[in-house]
């Protein structure tokens, strides 16, 4: 059974992102068959895009497991815009409202987690966000070598009888390729995405002013823009770039590429009819202001 509803998840990081931000942002939650273009999410404003897919653990005893659908992370780096995927990491045992998980919940309504004033089991104190490049890395390798890749690979294990991190499996995402999983806490994630990254370099898709040329720049030169633009009262219309490379691990010196306002940013194939909807997705798409990453720079 599932440890928290994913729907239950979903809300929860959408209300934190528009309590956050509330006019500097901009949110989209795409249906099933629904394509979203790049030029669909923020038409005229400039900025930064991503995408967060909220996932679910699944309880079992006194664990909890996490799996990523390697067919649906496939599809997210084939879209410009970056994915970063958003676990809990349980600290009570079971599904979240049954009894077993009563001890952990210690007498606070479970509709309080999503508040801060829900005396320290708030949902971002046990929430990680793990980009799509470094989900992808261990299947990259496996596939380069020859090695079976399954369609739902386990990418961690939480055991509530342990304080220690998530342990993880024997199999792909134990391999030495995914040894740093990197990962941020829901709060640390949002930190550095609105100053863009800091020395992490977080990917986004960015929409800057034009006048850069039809060719590759660098990501540095982006986020000049990005504080450029915010202090423009007029600005003609955005241009697209997102990273050359999805696959890469990010640096600041990163080339991203121009993309056009009627590229895909999500792709409208969702789980067959009929499958397991333990993997289906939920996906957010979240549009930044320039204004409010500038603001978040210089403070």
């Amino acid at each position: 059974m599932r440890s928290i509803p994913e729907k239950t998840l979903e809300h929860w990081t959408s209300l934190y992102a528009t309590y956050r931000y509330r006019s500097h942002a901009a949110l989209w939650w795409p249906t099933r068959g629904e394509d979203v273009r790049v030029g669909d999410i923020a038409p005229g404003l400039f900025g930064k895009m991503f995408n967060l897919e909220i996932k679910t653990t699944e309880a079992s005893g006194t664990d909890h497991h996490a799996y990523v659908d390697v067919a649906q992370l496939r599809r997210y780096l084939a879209s410009p815009v970056p994915t970063y995927y958003v676990f809990p990491l349980p600290g009570w045992v079971g599904p979240i409202h049954l009894a077993a998980a009563g001890p952990w919940r210690g007498g606070v309504p479970k509709t309080e987690f999503g508040f801060m004033r829900s005396h320290g089991r708030w949902f971002g104190n046990w929430t990680i966000v793990i980009p799509d490049y470094a989900l992808y890395a261990p299947i990259a390798y496996a596939d380069a070598h020859g090695d079976p890749v399954k369609d739902h690979e386990r990418v961690f294990t939480v055991d509530t009888t342990s304080a220690g991190a998530p342990r993880r499996q024997r199999g792909l995402y134990a391999a030495p390729s995914s040894s740093k999983l990197t990962s941020w806490s829901w709060r640390e994630f949002w930190e550095l995405m609105e100053v863009c990254g800091g020395s992490s370099a977080m990917p986004a898709m960015f929409a800057v002013s034009g006048g850069g040329g039809d060719g590759p720049v660098h990501r540095s030169a982006l986020v000049a823009k990005i504080a450029a633009v915010a202090r423009l009262e007029e600005a003609t219309s955005p241009v697209f770039y997102a990273p050359a490379d999805r696959q890469a691990v990010p640096t600041l010196d990163q080339e991203y590429a121009p993309i056009a306002a009627t590229s895909v940013a999500v792709s409208g194939e969702r789980v067959r009819d009929g499958a397991d909807d333990r993997h289906d997705s939920h996906l957010t798409s979240v549009y930044l202001s320039a204004a409010q990453i500038a603001s978040a720079r210089a403070s």
